[in-house]
């Protein structure tokens, strides 16, 4: 994915925002003295913890969008099936992990919880 203009300056801007954030719960002597080593490590934290953020935010909208009906058809009997609570979802990813709730439903017919088969959450 290629990304936008707009997106690249919005990225910067908030990375600017996030660095003032983090040096000023440092002393300023530390920020004047930090190696780049430390500079580059305390970056990744950060980058590692907004990809596992926006990975959550993506999975969870998807989800929520996909378990926006009251009903789903079933994919073993092709009936309707009912929503009920949603399942909680973990995932370790390269970057950390990630959490949402994935919505669930229940198939009287078959006796068994599936999720809706239409749009599957994070493929």
């Amino acid at each position: 994915m290629a990304l936008s203009m707009k997106l690249r300056s919005r990225i910067c801007e908030v990375a600017r925002e996030l660095a003032a954030e983090i040096h000023a719960e440092e002393r300023p002597e530390a920020v004047d003295t930090k190696r780049f080593a430390a500079i580059e490590d305390q970056a990744c934290e950060v980058g590692d913890s907004i990809t596992a953020a926006l990975i959550a935010a993506t999975a969870e909208d998807q989800a929520r969008r996909a378990g926006s009906s009251e009903t789903a058809c079933c994919p073993r009997c092709q009936r309707e099936g009912k929503r009920t609570d949603p399942e909680p979802r973990v995932l370790a990813t390269r970057r950390g992990v990630v959490a949402w709730q994935e919505p669930a439903y229940y198939c009287r017919h078959c006796r068994q919880a599936f999720f809706p088969s239409v749009s599957r959450v994070g493929d």
